[in-house]
């Protein structure tokens, strides 16, 4: 007789279980309804992104030749010239250096660095 209950609370263990499985089966695939949509809708929306896939090559192809064109107009026409602004500090920096290269080393009195002294 313990032998049969056991069997048996095994069979209704059996059953819950299958029964949980398939509500919580039902629940997973209205979720992912919800969520993705049916299949129809997904094909709907692999349709969409192809076509706007292919749309997005066919504008690169018919673009590409002329963007570097572009680009590179632009860039073998960059004004060479050097800013006013940054020139003036250019001529400031060479004059100082000048004057420090030209001048005579306070270490060495006795010598001059002047090329005039050479």
């Amino acid at each position: 007789e313990k032998t049969a209950k056991i069997k048996n609370a095994q069979l209704e263990a059996k059953k819950e279980i299958e029964k949980y499985r398939e509500e919580e089966e039902k629940k997973y695939l209205e979720q992912i309804k919800n969520e993705w949509g049916t299949r129809d809708e997904l094909k709907e929306m692999e349709t969409a992104t192809t076509k706007e896939v292919e749309e997005i090559v066919r504008e690169y192809q018919e673009n590409k030749d002329r963007v570097i064109k572009l680009l590179l107009d632009n860039i073998m026409s960059v004004d060479l010239e050097i800013p006013m602004v940054i020139k003036g500090v250019f001529e400031q920096w060479n004059f100082l250096t000048c004057l420090l290269y030209t001048s005579p080393s306070p270490r060495d009195l006795s010598t001059s660095r002047m090329p005039s002294s050479a």
